[in-house]
């Protein structure tokens, strides 16, 4: 029963990443699809290019909030050690490839907050005090998240965590860059062979 339970959590979990609140809520608000405008990514940042403030908060809110459901649920229930280990990346992957999108989603990073929340919350709270300075020293959302990947996954070995966590936690901050890079690859290439070391090494490909 209990093997049975974890099973169906981590198929929620990505169900459950796979709604994607950019996308419905920009196609409620004008009829477009997130993922054809912009930067053509279904997050919080187009969100906030398409509708404002208030929408990419609550996408922002949302997004998080799936994240950490899909670790906190598991602890709360009787469940096999290894359920949260499915689970964390399970609804990474279904926000970054969700079914009900033809596998064209976001990017990750508000779900890899929430995630990180429901595991180690008061490191990521802690955690979330540089990041917010460098979004707003750097105007720059993904330097800024690039800096929380790196950051968490260094306090954790710092406080002393079980590695199997501290791997957990690696493995999906890994997980949500390189879905990163992919997504931009083209952007990158442009800029490696215009030679703008300064706009890449600032993390300036988004725009």
């Amino acid at each position: 029963m209990e093997t049975l339970i974890g099973i169906t959590l981590s198929v929620a979990a990505y169900l459950v990443g796979s709604v994607s609140p950019s996308y419905l809520l920009v196609r409620f608000k004008t009829g477009e699809d997130v993922r054809q405008t912009g930067s053509r990514n279904a997050g919080t940042l187009n969100t906030y290019h398409r509708l404002g403030m208030m929408g990419a908060l609550v996408v922002l809110a949302l997004d998080v909030g799936k994240g950490a459901l899909a670790v906190v649920i598991p602890s709360l229930m009787d469940t096999p050690e290894w359920t949260v280990f499915a689970t964390a990346p399970l609804v990474l992957i279904g926000h970054n490839w969700p079914v009900f999108l033809q596998f064209r989603g976001g990017k990750g990073a508000a779900v890899l907050m929430g995630v990180s929340l429901g595991l180690f919350p008061a490191v990521t709270a802690v955690c979330l005090i540089p990041i917010a300075l460098v979004m707003i020293l750097f105007r720059n959302v993904v330097l800024g998240a690039a800096t929380g990947y790196v950051l968490v996954c260094v306090v954790l070995i710092i406080v002393g965590t079980e590695w199997p966590m501290v791997m957990l936690s690696i493995l999906i901050a890994v997980l949500a860059g390189a879905t990163y890079l992919f997504g931009f690859r083209r952007r990158i290439s442009e800029l490696i062979q215009s030679k703008q070391w300064r706009r890449l090494l600032a993390f300036r490909f988004v725009e």
